[in-house]
């Protein structure tokens, strides 16, 4: 174990936290599904960070065609470019993390680039977004470049996994300097594969828990092997980029301008701290945990104002609080909404937040429907 961190506080205290190891295994797999950020991804690539998209944990791989599943790697991500990123977690104090835990992944990767199809495994992502009430849609276009379309990218995934670019990654609190060194040897003689290992150091004190990762094993000599080269940083949206860049008219943007301003008020009223987010075609206002909440869509013939429900309104015995307005309910991403004309038919979207606030957790996602309608 290393020395501590300190922490400043504002009254010039000074909180010294003492690095501890993890209770379980178990905790440190929970904290990577629930915050993917601790696979570093700006380590990774500093000018282009790594960001993450998790398919399952413990994904079921086979080893023949067709088969069951014969291991289950702790994690599987994909990132933005689509490259499947294998991830086993050990705590330093499990005697396989130094050779078994290698001879693991190789197994999991050999196989996985012959036997997990890409059907599969969308197939697995989309079950696990199910049972978080998330949209699988929705997901994999907040993960990817503005302008790519969901089977683009899990084609490029296949492409990928048959090419064998695949990521084996290794997580523990502290990786003995033995499996460092296989890390590193790996990394450099495996093309177009990637070996990395991930520390994620926790540091207690006074009620409070830090968590440090560092990435090892890319030395300069894998890296200039790999010939990497960085991707773009994601495209910022704005109003001039959708005028500018995307042709919208003024009218439309007009509308949505208004749209906004009223949502925006409704929020700083009610005390919500729910953050605008613009992607292309489209913005929206997400809670904690990057959960949308209410949405509107530049993309239709004028823009569409919609909220996240659990369930259709008539099964929530709600009844529509804008008549004036043309009304639809979209089952696929769980949203009603309302075509807006122009500004001056903009309504007081305050009425909408207040129909999907009660559905809306502090944290985590919405609750699941209570049925398939």
């Amino acid at each position: 174990m290393s020395g501590g961190i300190y922490l400043l506080g504002e009254d010039d205290q000074l909180i010294e936290m003492l690095e501890r190891p993890y209770d379980s295994e178990a905790i440190l797999q929970q904290l990577l599904a629930k915050h993917p950020s601790l696979l570093a991804g700006d380590q990774l690539e500093a000018g282009a960070p790594r960001r993450w998209l998790l398919v399952a944990r413990e994904a079921s791989l086979p080893s023949e065609a067709d088969g069951g599943g014969r291991w289950s790697v702790d994690h599987l991500f994909l990132d933005q470019d689509a490259v499947p990123t294998l991830v086993e977690v050990k705590r330093s104090s499990d005697t396989r993390i130094r050779r078994e835990v290698v001879g693991q992944m190789l197994d999991y990767a050999a196989n996985a680039v012959v036997y997990w199809p890409v059907e599969r495994l969308r197939a697995t992502f989309e079950a696990s977004c199910e049972t978080t009430d998330r949209d699988p849609e929705d997901v994999v276009l907040d993960l990817v470049e503005d302008g790519e379309a969901v089977d683009g990218f899990w084609d490029r995934v296949s492409t990928n996994l048959r090419a064998g670019k695949v990521r084996l990654v290794f997580v523990a609190d502290e990786l003995p300097a033995e499996l460092q060194r296989v890390i590193e040897f790996l990394n450099v003689q495996m093309s177009p594969a990637e070996v990395i290992g991930i520390e994620v150091r926790q540091y207690v004190g006074e009620g409070l828990k830090t968590l440090v990762p560092r990435v090892l094993g890319q030395t300069l000599e894998a890296q200039q092997r790999k010939g990497r080269t960085a991707s773009s940083p994601r495209r910022e949206w704005s109003w001039e980029a959708y005028r500018d860049e995307q042709d919208i008219p003024a009218e439309k943007l007009d509308t949505a301008k208004a749209c906004f301003a009223s949502i925006q008020d409704a929020l700083v009223q009610r005390g919500l701290d729910w953050q605008p987010v613009f992607r292309q075609g489209y913005f929206g206002f997400q809670r904690p945990g990057g959960y949308h909440v209410v949405v509107v869509d530049l993309r239709p013939r004028v823009p569409w104002v919609s909220i996240k429900l659990p369930d259709p309104p008539d099964q929530l015995g709600l009844q529509n609080p804008y008549p004036t307005l043309e009304a639809s309910w979209d089952p696929d991403h769980r949203q009603w909404g309302w075509s807006v004309p122009n500004a001056s038919a903009v309504p007081d979207l305050g009425l909408a937040v207040d129909f999907s606030r009660p559905h809306q957790p502090e944290s985590g996602p919405m609750r699941p429907p209570t049925s398939n309608a």
